[in-house]
């Protein structure tokens, strides 16, 4: 696939990447929106949608405290990264719901002078550079032909990751696993851990693609709906490179990621009759054989609250709770 760079800041295609987009690809029509909205006690912004020939481009910001994000390495990177702002969203488009079809993201930190393009969204749509921001360009695949009448977001709830315990690969000894907010208690015993290999000679011939990882088969005592908890690779795993000799270089970009959770890799159940059940998880992706992986243990808490963003048009014709004045929706507008 042929790509190239970005030439503005204010280029926006849906592709839904900040620096590139298909070759031949045309950019969007801005149309600035501005509205503004707390959730989980951050502000939120809808900065502007972009009308493109292959649906709408939505550019949102979420912004962080920096003494929070600092905070998080001065107790040395314990609980929830800062900028890690989980949800989803759909859009409604004429009264018709519309999933994401894919979203690109980028981190402004105050103070890191590595990330240039992040420093010109801040300056491009004119937001506070005192705090953290993180941007998400957000794609809606849809049919353009007709005209815009109503408009929203709906923004749904996500999980809520809650740590519960850190361990090691090399463990011999069975682990406490202690439930914080239900103080409930339980026993990790990992029962094997193997080295494996995922062969990425088929894949994109630009990319070289880490393939080692560990698999680790456990039980868990009382035993848990996989729902309900995940276990995920600490270190994170190595990221894809560019070959050198590459002849597209340097107008190229990759992404990659493990399938899995979309916060990093799932515990998998495996059921095996009159025995306890033995449950598996797979480490990251490494260039190099690990010899120890630490392992996170979380358990999964629902989160229950959803939030609905009028863009255009009348907002009674999209949720009628909003003509009661006691509703909850009636108080975002």
């Amino acid at each position: 696939m042929n790509i190239q760079k970005n030439k503005r800041i204010s280029d926006v295609y849906f592709s839904g990447e900040f620096f590139f987009h298909k070759a031949n690809e045309k950019k969007g029509r801005r149309t600035t929106v501005g509205t503004e909205f707390i959730k989980d006690g951050k502000k939120w912004r809808i900065l502007a949608y972009y009308t493109c020939g292959a649906g709408l481009v939505f550019d949102i910001s979420v912004e962080t405290d920096i003494n929070e994000f600092n905070a998080f390495y001065e107790n040395g990177q314990s609980g929830e990264y800062p900028l890690a702002n989980r949800f989803d969203i759909k859009l409604i488009r004429n009264k018709k719901l519309i999933d994401m079809s894919h979203m690109g993201s980028i981190d402004y930190i105050p103070g890191n002078t590595d990330n240039i393009e992040a420093e010109r969204l801040i300056k491009y749509y004119k937001l506070p550079a005192d705090n953290c921001q993180s941007f998400y360009r957000i794609c809606f695949p849809c049919r353009m032909k007709s005209e815009i009448h109503t408009l929203s977001l709906k923004i749904l709830p996500v999980n809520e990751f809650i740590n519960a315990a850190q361990f090691s690969s090399l463990t011999k000894t069975p682990v406490e696993i202690i439930n914080p907010v239900t103080e409930e208690k339980y026993e990790l015993k990992i029962t094997s851990v193997s080295d494996e290999t995922i062969d990425f000679s088929r894949t994109d011939e630009a990319l070289s693609f880490p393939s080692k990882l560990k698999t680790m088969e456990y039980t868990l005592y009382p035993e848990l709906d996989v729902s309900a908890f995940d276990i995920r690779d600490l270190k994170g795993g190595d990221s894809p490179k560019i070959k050198s000799d590459y002849k597209y270089l340097p107008d190229c970009a990759c992404s990659y990621a493990v399938i899995g959770g979309a916060d990093g890799p799932t515990a998998v159940s495996v059921g095996r009759p009159k025995a306890p059940s033995v449950y598996s998880v797979c480490s990251s992706l490494y260039f190099e054989e690990q010899k120890e992986i630490i392992w996170r243990f979380r358990f999964i808490v629902k989160k229950k609250e959803e939030k609905t963003i009028t863009i255009k048009g009348l907002r009674e014709d999209v949720w009628p709770e909003l003509k009661d004045p006691n509703s909850v929706l009636s108080t975002l507008f």
